[in-house]
C-alpha cells in the first residue's frame, strides 16, 4: 500500500474531511487531494504532524506493516474476548482495540474482528454506551468498504442487522440488496426487514419458502448419506437414515415417496423381496398424487408454483418402465408372487398381456 492510500484510509477511518486535514496542517485541500492520489508527497516537515493528526506513526503511515499476522490477530481477539467478559474490563478492551487500530489503520479484517468481539462484549454485559456503539459502527463501516469481498460482505451482513435494529429500514434494504445471494443470512435479514415494515405475511412467506428449501436440502443430504451407507453395506446406518427421512417428511411436508424410495433401495441392496414389495406399494400410493405442500400447515403463507407436480405426473410411467427393465429388480420379476404383485401395482410390462 502506498503513502497516498495510507493517508486516505486513515483519514476516512477518523471521519476527517480533506478540508479538515488541510486546515490543521496549514495547507490547501488541493494539496491533501494530491497526496491521496499520489500526485505529490507531503513536505518532509509535515510528515510527523500528519502522522500525529492521523493518530499513527511514520512506520505505519509508510505502510511497513499493514496487517497483523494470524497469530497476532488471534491472540488479540482472545485477550479482548476475556477482557470483555470481565465486569470492569470493557473500557480496557476498547482502549487496547484503539491501540491496535493505530498500529494497523488500514486493516479491514482487524476492524471487523474487533467490532464483532467488542459488540459481543457490549451485549453480554448489557451496556448501553452510545459512544462505544459509535466506535463499533465506524469499524463495521470501514470493513464494509473493504476491497476484500469476504470481509466486505461479512461486515455488510452485520450492518444490515444493526440498521434494522436501529429502525433505519431504507438503509438496511439498500445494503441488503447489495449483498450477494450466497450468504444464508440474507434471507434471514430480508424477513427481519419485512417484519419491521409491518409486512408480516410477506415475511412469513419468505421464511416458509426458505424452510421448504432447507427441508428439501435435508432430504438430499440424507439420500446422499444413504448411498454411502449402502456402499459400505451398513444397514443399521441405512435404516436409521430412512427412519429420519420418514420423520422429516412428516414434519416438514416433504413428498412421502422419498422415504419409500429409500426403503426400496435398502431392500433391493439386501435382496429382501418382502420389504421391496412393501416399499413399492408405498411408492405406488405416493405417485398417485397430487403432492401439495402449500396445503401443509407449515406453509400457509408460501407461494408455490402451480406446475410443481409435473414431475409427479410422469412418475407412474417412469416407475413401470424401471420395474420391468432395471436389472436391480430382476430378483422380484423372477419370483412369481412378486411379479404378480408388480403387475397389480404398475401394470404389465410392454409386450405382455
Amino acid at each position: 500500500m502506498n503513502l497516498g492510500e495510507a493517508i486516505l484510509l486513515r483519514r476516512r477511518a477518523l471521519g476527517l474531511t480533506q478540508e479538515q486535514v488541510a486546515e490543521r496542517l496549514g495547507v490547501t485541500p488541493q494539496a491533501v487531494y494530491k497526496w491521496e492520489k499520489d500526485l505529490a508527497c507531503p513536505d518532509v516537515q509535515l510528515l510527523s504532524p500528519l502522522a500525529r493528526l492521523l493518530e499513527t506513526d511514520l512506520n505505519t503511515l509508510f505502510a511497513y506493516n499493514t496487517e497483523p499476522d494470524g497469530v497476532e490477530l488471534s491472540a488479540l481477539i482472545e485477550r479482548l474476548s476475556r477482557l470483555g467478559m470481565q465486569k470492569d474490563g470493557l473500557d480496557t478492551a476498547f482502549a487496547e482495540a484503539r491501540d491496535a487500530l493505530r498500529k494497523y489503520p488500514a486493516s479491514a479484517q482487524l476492524r471487523l474482528s474487533l467490532a464483532v468481539v467488542l459488540e459481543g462484549a457490549m451485549m453480554a454485559q448489557d451496556r448501553k454506551d452510545e459512544e462505544k456503539q459509535r466506535e463499533i459502527e465506524k469499524m463495521y463501516r470501514f470493513a464494509a468498504a473493504s476491497e476484500d469481498a469476504r470481509v466486505r460482505d461479512a461486515a455488510r451482513s452485520i450492518r444490515v442487522r444493526r440498521l434494522i435494529q436501529a429502525g433505519r429500514l431504507d438503509e438496511a434494504e439498500t445494503m441488503l440488496d447489495a449483498l450477494p445471494d450466497q450468504p444464508p443470512q440474507k434471507w434471514h435479514y430480508r424477513a427481519q426487514l419485512l417484519k419491521a415494515r409491518g409486512k408480516t405475511d410477506e415475511a412469513a412467506a419468505l421464511l416458509e419458502e426458505r424452510l421448504f428449501v432447507e427441508a428439501s436440502g435435508l432430504c438430499t443430504a440424507l439420500d446422499m448419506l444413504l448411498d454411502m451407507a449402502l456402499e459400505q453395506e451398513d444397514f443399521d446406518w441405512a435404516n436409521a437414515l430412512a427412519a429420519t427421512l420418514e420423520q422429516a417428511a412428516g414434519t416438514f411436508g416433504m413428498w412421502k415417496g422419498s422415504a419409500m424410495s429409500m426403503r426400496l433401495e435398502i431392500a433391493v441392496k439386501r435382496r429382501d423381496a418382502e420389504a421391496a414389495i412393501t416399499a413399492l406399494e408405498g411408492l405406488a400410493k405416493a405417485v398417485e398424487g397430487p403432492w401439495t405442500p402449500g396445503k401443509f400447515p407449515l406453509y400457509r403463507h408460501a407461494r408455490f408454483k402451480e406446475s410443481g407436480n409435473a414431475w409427479l405426473q410422469r412418475m407412474p410411467e417412469v416407475l413401470r418402465t424401471s420395474i420391468w427393465s432395471d436389472k436391480h429388480y430382476a430378483f422380484l420379476r423372477d419370483d412369481p408372487r412378486c411379479a404378480a404383485r408388480l403387475r397389480e401395482l404398475f401394470g404389465a410390462a410392454d409386450g405382455q398381456a
